[in-house]
């Protein structure tokens, strides 16, 4: 059976069928999507690690409103170089929305020239590494090493933790039954 469930792509919501197949053709249900509140929502007023924005980046994330993106910025208030652009891509200065479907991250999830990659729905300023972390579903508390740049990296470019585990249960459990099947169990 395939699961339905949304996927941000370019900021824009597609619902599209989505399975995995593992070892043998057998699929792996996708469970429903976990959005933003989902996942970082308990981290809200602590103290986190976040990238500062320059000034002009702030400038710029005001305007846009969660769930939005560089098109929200009035027009006299883009910068110069976004204007020269005939065909942006509306990942440029994305702002999450609390009720979306979490973000996929990316190495790139800390402020870059074409803005954070991802922005706090309610505040002027990019998510933190607890709450990327949150997101990749990694244990409160998880200490990761190096400079700030180097965490989001490691964030980035990390497969989520449950996603990770449920692949590999359900390994154990196709590996378990073809040896069994064979006579090796």
């Amino acid at each position: 059976m395939v699961d339905l469930f949304y996927v941000l792509g370019r900021n824009v919501r597609y619902r599209w069928p989505r399975e995995f197949l593992l070892a043998g053709g057998e699929r792996l249900r996708q469970p429903r999507h976990a959005t933003l509140r989902d996942a970082v929502g308990h981290l809200q007023g602590t103290a986190m690690e976040v990238q500062p924005l320059t000034p002009a980046l702030l400038n710029y994330m005001q305007y846009i409103p969660a769930g939005g993106n560089w098109r929200s910025i009035p027009l006299e208030h883009q910068p110069d170089w976004l204007l020269e652009k005939t065909k942006i891509s509306t990942d440029w200065f994305p702002r999450s929305a609390w009720d979306e479907p979490a973000p996929t991250l990316t190495c790139q999830v800390g402020a870059t020239r074409r803005g954070p990659a991802h922005c706090h729905p309610d505040e002027l300023r990019a998510l933190s590494v607890e709450e990327c972390a949150a997101i990749q579903t990694f244990p409160e508390g998880f200490c990761f090493t190096g400079s700030r740049g180097q965490k989001y990296r490691q964030l980035g470019n990390a497969v989520p933790v449950k996603f990770a585990q449920a692949v590999a249960e359900h390994l154990k459990l196709h590996m378990a039954a073809h040896l069994v099947g064979k006579g090796g169990g």
